[in-house]
């Protein structure tokens, strides 16, 4: 398997089970056609909604997981490009350990109730240690 194929496997992680292997193309054009078509370039006029956006782009990549490894980097990244679009600062992700590396990781199971709520908050913290 090459770095840029999609995973075939299932994976979880801690017992948490990531979409299975077999949906991951499919997932991936959904993505792109909803989330990445919806909010990128991510060019809002108001934090809120680039909030939003970060969260649930974020969230939907991450539950995805199309690659056996790096989806972590890679969701970081997508959401660094699109804070570069809105006109943030560089990301800080470094406030997310300890107690927020729990929280992030209650936010992304909530996303799979399309509850993005908690990750909008924890995208919120990170903004505002970015600056």
């Amino acid at each position: 398997m090459r770095a840029c194929e999609y995973r075939q496997v299932n994976i979880n992680k801690g017992g948490f089970l990531f979409s299975m292997a077999a949906q991951v193309p499919r997932l991936m054009l959904e993505f792109e056609r909803k989330e990445l078509a919806r909010f990128t370039p991510c060019t809002f006029d108001n934090l809120g909604d680039v909030l939003e956006a970060l969260a649930i782009t974020h969230c939907e990549l991450v539950l995805i997981h199309p690659f056996r490894d790096s989806n972590g980097r890679l969701s970081r990244l997508l959401s660094q490009l699109m804070a570069l679009q809105a006109e943030l600062p560089l990301l800080n992700f470094s406030a997310i350990k300890g107690k927020q590396r729990e929280a992030y990781f209650a936010a992304v199971r909530s996303g799979m109730e399309r509850d993005y709520a908690p990750m909008i908050e924890v995208f919120r913290k990170v903004v505002k240690t970015s600056s």
